[in-house]
């Protein structure tokens, strides 16, 4: 089955990046390929050939990441995902205002005035989630699998999930051997894509 424009957006980031990393919120079409990122992976598949629009300027230079590209290095099978999985916040959803506290993130009691944290919402001010999020179907949680070791690199496991998820016949390679190469995957229909190596300064929280 060919792989659509609205595949892809589980590839994307639905929420403000506060680290300042480039992402985009839907895919889009340029240049002859339909791509989508997260700021920490890329993926691209051929778009078709009646579809040729402008550069358009939220376009955070995915296609100027992706042309140092090499196919010819991904000559090994993507690995089996083995590793531990567990269920986290997803934080693709759109949040929504807390019913609960009016969205302050804390409650006054009526009968001493002192406040409180919101139970409901943990004082965050957002509990309830709008729209229909294709990350998670709506369930608010997402399983994430723990890092993995590939070609010599570790990468993150939630991101060779989502690949593992999309495509088949997938085959990875890196460039060099040091320990924070991208790591390049391609399929047998024309997909492209690379993920971020993890750093020591990188924290699993589910993001």
């Amino acid at each position: 089955m060919q792989t659509t424009e609205t595949d892809l957006s589980i590839f994307c980031k639905a929420e403000i990046d506060d680290r300042g990393r480039h992402r985009m919120r839907s895919p889009c079409t340029h240049g002859g390929w339909t791509y989508a990122t997260d700021g920490r992976l890329i993926v691209r598949i051929p778009a078709p050939e009646s579809i040729d629009v402008p550069r358009p300027d939220y376009f955070p230079g995915a296609d100027e990441i992706m042309k140092n590209f090499d196919p010819s290095l991904c000559t090994t099978p993507f690995p089996d995902i083995t590793t531990e999985t567990k269920q986290v916040v997803c934080h693709h959803c759109p949040p929504g205002k807390c019913k609960k506290c009016d969205g302050d993130g804390e409650l006054e009691c009526w009968h001493c005035g002192f406040t409180n944290e919101c139970k409901e919402c943990e004082g965050t001010g957002e509990t309830d989630y709008s729209g229909d999020c294709k990350v998670c179907n709506n369930t608010r949680e997402v399983p994430v699998t723990a890092n993995m070791e590939v070609c010599g690199g570790v990468y993150d496991g939630r991101f060779l999930q989502r690949f593992f998820d999309k495509f088949t016949n997938m085959k990875v390679g890196r460039k060099g051997g040091g320990a924070y190469e991208l790591l390049q995957l391609i399929d047998d229909k024309g997909m492209q894509g690379i993920i971020s190596p993890i750093s020591h300064s990188e924290t699993r929280n589910g993001e």
